[in-house]
């Protein structure tokens, strides 16, 4: 039988003449059907893997994007509540801060509103969400409600008391969910659900954002002065810019205090507009029974206080019969019932008598001529001085501050403030606060002035007292700041204070020897040939005046000394601009035939005396 003939497309045969080994291409049929599965295997491991792979990289995209969403809305939230709190005020005038009001929202927390259209803030979040938003009205008595606001704390019996930590503002974010799970009751204390929330209290809203609760905002005095006690905490600063002066807030004298910035110096803030209100200068002298006397006409005692200020030029109507005053120190007597900060104070005893008693004047006891009408005019002030009897018996006197437009201008003067007190034996303080208007400056004349008239007679129906009429009193640390406050009484570095008392008011002495002999038959002709011209004598003043000053020079030499140069009385000129003034002093000495030496007293007066 012949053989059957072999097949090249038999792939179960060995393929003759081929290239590759004869083991290699041969291949049992069984064998080849395993490494298609192993194959087939490998392909769907592959794609399992690839699976996998890509849902761990598709949830890890996906987380980092919503984490990216919430920090976004964290960041939009907290800046809508600065912003917010940026918009803050007290609205109320209760010393406690309002945000602005709620707008109305279709989706809103519970209580609360959306972001209002005025406000600057960012309304929605990073979901798109519309941002909801809480605001409170708090505060003291019934002043913790407003349209647009929830009712908020009080000091009225109403859980929690209002406080520096009463909560202002919340801005709220519905989370990934867009549902609202944080009401406004909520979000005072904390945030539920997905939400993101940002709270701001009365007190990080007041300290600016940027500090602490004890430094605040920076604020005029009469806000200064109305801010709630409640709202504040103790060593909490504020600068009252009206001023320029740091203020602390004393919990234990529940007041405004001006912060001392030490030194050498002190504090040099210059806020009262007094000079001299602690009594400290006498450059007139400190009175007493010849010297502190003023006879029918106005009268300057210590440095800058007048008295007798409503006296004629001739001692007609309010003028004093006769008035005593003197100086009282520390030493001598009781300030307040504890000594305080003054060393010294006026003491003053009077008795009036009136030409013709009209209600249209003031009989003025103690007042201060302040230069400048339009001192802190537009603004409101607090004056205060402390002020007793001593004669035993309790009395009733006013107070008022007055615009002097001048000499001659035909606006005259404005009184502002007129009130009445009772002075009684017990140290007292009074205090008054007003504001003064506006001045028209066009009407200012050289002399204008704001008229401190701390004490004044008061009117009897109409009329003023019965003359005559008579007291004691004693009088001191005034003071006239801008604010509704009395604060502490400003002492001012005494090397300042006498730079201001001598702009109006300087004493000094001059001295003097002769110069070369002269012949001069008018003060000569009784002893040739022993006449001489007495040397130049200089003025020279530490401080320039207010205006031309009425230059006197009074004799003071020793009783040793040769007086008068034969009797020639002390050069008085009359009134002078420059700062120094040249006499001369001519005579003989009668009793040595020689020359003589001499000293006088000057006193150079810039006062104010209309």
């Amino acid at each position: 039988m012949t053989p059957k003939a072999a097949r090249n497309d038999d792939w179960r045969e060995p393929i003759r003449n081929s290239p590759f080994p004869t083991s290699f291409v041969t291949m049992p049929s069984k064998q080849c059907g395993s490494v298609v599965a192993f194959v087939l295997i490998g392909i769907a491991a592959a794609a399992l893997l690839a699976t996998v792979a890509y849902t761990g990289y598709f949830q890890l995209a996906r987380g980092a994007a919503d984490a990216s969403l919430v920090a976004q809305a964290r960041a939009v939230v907290q800046q809508a509540a600065y912003r917010l709190a940026v918009e803050a005020a007290d609205v109320d005038g209760d010393g406690y801060m309002e945000a602005p009001t709620m707008g109305a929202g279709s989706k809103v927390p519970t209580a609360g509103g959306v972001v209002p259209a005025s406000s600057a803030a960012p309304k929605t979040d990073s979901w798109g969400t519309a941002l909801g938003y809480c605001s409170w009205d708090n505060g003291a008595g019934s002043r913790n409600s407003s349209a647009g606001r929830i009712t908020g704390d009080s000091d009225s019996g109403t859980s929690p008391a209002v406080s520096a930590n009463s909560v202002v503002l919340a801005v709220v974010s519905a989370g990934p969910n867009k549902t609202f799970d944080t009401t406004c009751a909520t979000a005072r204390t904390g945030a539920a659900g997905d939400d993101v929330v940002q709270r701001f209290t009365h007190a990080q809203i007041v300290q600016g954002m940027g500090g602490t609760a004890y430094f605040g905002d920076p604020v005029t005095a009469a806000t200064l002065s109305g801010i709630n006690p409640g709202a504040t905490r103790d060593g909490q600063l504020r600068l009252q810019k009206d001023t320029n002066t740091l203020m602390r807030w004393d919990n234990a004298a529940s007041a405004w205090k001006q912060v001392d910035l030490g030194g050498s110096f002190g504090t040099i803030a210059l806020k009262n507009a007094v000079i001299n209100g602690y009594f400290a200068f006498w450059q007139r002298g400190d009175g007493g029974v010849s010297a502190g006397v003023c006879d029918g006409k106005a009268c300057y005692t210590a440095d800058r206080w007048l008295i007798n200020g409503s006296s004629t030029s001739d001692g007609g109507n309010f003028a004093f019969m006769r008035a005593q005053w003197s100086r009282v120190n520390q030493s001598d007597g009781t300030f307040r019932a504890a000594p305080g900060q003054s060393k010294s104070w006026l003491a003053l005893g009077y008795g009036f008598r009136a030409t013709t008693p009209r209600a249209v004047d003031t009989p003025e006891l103690v007042t201060q001529r302040i230069e400048d009408a339009t001192t802190f005019a537009g603004q409101t002030v607090t004056a205060s001085f402390w002020i007793r009897t001593s004669n035993a018996t309790s009395r009733r006197f006013c107070f008022d501050l007055v615009q002097f437009y001048g000499t001659g201008s035909p606006a005259g003067k404005t009184s502002v403030g007129f009130q009445c007190y009772t002075a009684s034996t017990t140290w007292t303080q009074q205090v008054f606060t007003v504001t003064l208007p506006p001045v028209d400056v066009a009407q200012l004349r050289q002399d204008h002035a704001l008229w401190f008239r701390a004490v004044m007679e008061r009117p009897e129906a109409g009329q003023w007292p019965v003359y005559p009429s008579t007291g004691q009193i004693e009088f001191g640390e005034a003071q006239l700041v801008v604010g509704r406050t009395a604060s502490d009484l400003e002492l001012r570095p005494m090397g300042l204070e006498t730079l201001l008392v001598q702009r109006y008011f300087e004493s000094g002495r001059v001295g003097s020897v002769p110069a070369n002999p002269f012949s001069d038959t008018n003060y000569c002709a009784d002893n040739p040939p022993f006449c001489y011209r007495a040397a130049v004598t200089e003025v020279h003043y530490k401080v320039p005046k207010r205006a031309a000053v009425q230059l006197t020079l009074k004799n003071n030499t020793p009783s040793d000394m040769v007086p008068w140069c034969a009797g020639h009385d002390t050069t008085k000129p009359g009134v002078v601009t420059n700062e120094y003034y040249f006499g001369y002093r001519e005579g003989v000495n009668p009793n040595s035939g020689g020359p003589c030496v001499y000293f006088d007293l000057w006193y150079a007066d810039a006062e104010l005396n209309n």
